[in-house]
């Protein structure tokens, strides 16, 4: 159904065209009144099917960590006799009256871009506007897309992830994750050498990625790079306890956010304190900040007296000192994310606060997990990982040979450009990016999409035509039907529908692990390979899609090479997909070994699970 819609749409669009350059035509033709203009063919319009699930039943589940798998579940079920009869859109059983405009999901990639793209489509007022004790009352996620607020802000924080930022923000991100393989990985696989795997010597990938990028945020978007283990712990239970309570619980229980939830449930009082304290830890972070830049500018006016009372300026002490002042409070050498929120002078202290609060929700989480769930595929498919293992160990070798052939010996010796070159190879490896794809795919991290959309005009979206008329062929008329999203519909666009569309993926691997689908997927002629890649948006589209996408691709590029490299990971303990707000691999145990020796893929270990 997917390949058939694509196509139905590009017939579409032609056709229209042709009958608008028809219409030119006719309208400038004289004739003398024996002309008449063929009518057009037949149009039907056709409504969305909807779930036969209760509504009851379809309620439920929106508080369920299965949700994602419902929605799936509720895809396919329009297709139980084939992959074809999947509708590019159904709507859910959730419409308390009949006059009210429905809520439907979108079940095709390129319907999905269409809303998602529509300049005019805005996210559903569920969603925007409202106040969290979390972020404050306006921010980049809660308001419209249309809004000054939204656009300026949007603007300003752009400069924090160019390439230059990006590159910065990675070094710091090869920093901590070396650090933590000094400090978690090496005693755990030492551990696991002296004592057994058996005794414990596991760990949890998604509370230990979490953890990493967690403080990959702190160091490179707000400069704190004296956070401490204990402030990390602290923020990832203290977030989970808000971001339950005011995302989930109250969306369900009104009364829980009013004015007496406070009084009636020890929880909201429990939420709105981890709140608060969230709140204060960026607070910490921000007068951190300042207190640096306050100590740098000192540093500054210091160097400068004393140069000038050397003789080594032509300026006077007063010129120097007044120089210096002019400099802008926020002089970090980085645009890092928290300069360009303090540099905003539109900004209130309060939405500072709740901006560097928005950063981190947006990207603790979901790079984390992303990274968590891609060590957890690969030690569940141990071959697979072998496979990237050599495919990063052949790339790095032909980088160094390259290295040696083009350069002089003195910089074929330097240990930095070593490193450098070798950690270029891995990022840039095909197949670790057919592994990336294949997790970013099989488990989304926002599975249900970057939240919903409302339509404010109709969307028609073509359908395959059909045939009207006697057996006689030549007296058919071709039926051209389109499916209608009426205005006013809520839209929900969730990608694992996407992700694992049977029409694009197959049927029979659609829900597998299998990385090598995407290889060679540079094939422009492969049109297969341009469908799966047109079904996967993982950062979302549009004016809002993801603004530190490329932050957070460099991140896992860097972390998961630089570990399946050197380290061997296994499954100890089996866990189970979940679902709250992000997709995760959770309650999983991996045992960790490290390869003896640089350049051995240790193939005899192929049955080691």
């Amino acid at each position: 159904m997917a390949c058939a819609t694509a196509a139905a749409i590009l017939v579409w669009q032609q056709h229209n065209h042709q009958k608008k350059n028809q219409k030119k035509v006719n309208n400038n033709t004289t004739t003398e009144g024996n002309h008449q203009e063929e009518p057009d063919e037949p149009l039907v319009r056709v409504a969305p099917p909807k779930s036969a699930t209760s509504m009851r039943k379809t309620l439920s589940q929106f508080s369920s960590p299965q949700l994602p798998w419902f929605f799936l579940q509720e895809a396919r079920q329009f297709g139980t006799t084939a992959a074809s009869s999947i509708p590019p859109a159904f709507e859910l059983n959730v419409r308390f009256l009949p006059w009210k405009p429905p809520v439907l999901v979108v079940t095709d990639a390129h319907v999905a871009k269409q809303v998602l793209l529509d300049p005019s489509s805005e996210k559903a007022s569920s969603f925007t506007g409202k106040s969290s004790p979390l972020t404050g009352n306006v921010n980049l996620l809660r308001s419209p897309t249309h809004s000054a607020y939204w656009k300026r802000l949007r603007k300003q924080v752009a400069p924090a992830f160019s390439s230059r930022q990006v590159q910065r923000m990675n070094a710091i991100c090869r920093h901590c994750v070396d650090d933590w393989i000094v400090k978690t990985l090496e005693p755990l696989v030492e551990r696991a050498e002296e004592e057994g795997v058996a005794d414990g010597a596991t760990l949890d990938p998604a509370a230990e990625m979490t953890k990493l990028t967690t403080r990959v945020i702190c160091q490179a978007a707000f400069e704190y790079a004296n956070v401490s283990d204990e402030e990390i712990v602290q923020f990832l239970h203290h977030m989970e306890v808000a971001l339950k309570e005011f995302t989930l619980k109250q969306n369900f229980n009104p009364w829980r956010a009013s004015m007496f939830g406070k009084w009636c449930y020890s929880s909201v009082r429990q939420a709105h304190a981890s709140a608060q304290w969230t709140r204060d830890f960026c607070q910490t972070m921000l007068t951190s900040y300042r207190q640096e830049q306050l100590k740098q500018e000192e540093e500054e006016e210091e160097e400068a007296r004393r140069k000038n009372a050397a003789g080594n300026k032509e300026e006077d002490d007063d010129n120097a000192i007044r120089n210096n002042s002019n400099k802008n409070t926020a002089s970090s050498s980085s645009s890092s994310v928290l300069r360009l929120l303090v540099e905003n002078t539109d900004l209130s202290e309060t939405d500072r606060i709740g901006e560097m609060v928005t950063f981190l929700l947006g990207g603790y989480d979901t790079t984390g997990y992303t990274l968590g769930n891609a060590l957890t595929l690969l030690a569940e498919h141990p071959k697979v990982a072998q496979k990237l293992r050599t495919k990063l160990i052949q790339a790095e070798q032909k980088a160094l040979l390259e290295l040696t052939t083009t350069t002089s010996s003195s910089t074929t010796n330097d240990a930095a450009t070593i490193d450098r070159v070798r950690r270029s190879a891995w990022s840039n490896c095909p197949y670790l990016h057919c592994v990336i794809k294949e997790t970013f795919r099989l488990y989304p991290v926002a599975a249900m999409g970057p939240g919903s959309r409302k339509l404010d005009h109709d969307l028609l979206i073509p359908l395959a035509e059909e045939q009207d008329g006697d057996d006689d062929k030549t007296t058919k008329k071709p039926i051209k039907k389109v499916m209608v999203l009426p205005k006013g519909s809520t839209i929900a666009v969730p990608q694992i529908i996407f992700h694992r569309h049977p029409g694009v993926f197959g049927n029979e691997t659609v829900d597998l692990f299998d990385p090598d689908r995407w290889e060679d997927d540079d094939n422009a002629s492969n049109e297969t390979k341009k469908r799966m890649n047109h079904s996967l948006f993982t950062f979302s589209m549009g004016s809002r899609s993801c603004v530190a996408q490329a932050l957070a691709t460099a991140e896992i590029q860097s972390v998961l090479p630089r570990l399946i490299r050197h380290y061997r990971f296994s499954v100890q303990q089996t866990g189970q997909a979940d679902f709250f707000l992000t997709l995760k691999l959770a309650n999983y145990r991996l045992s960790v070994t490290k390869y003896s020796n640089e350049g051995d893929n240790d193939d005899d270990d192929d049955d080691h699970t």
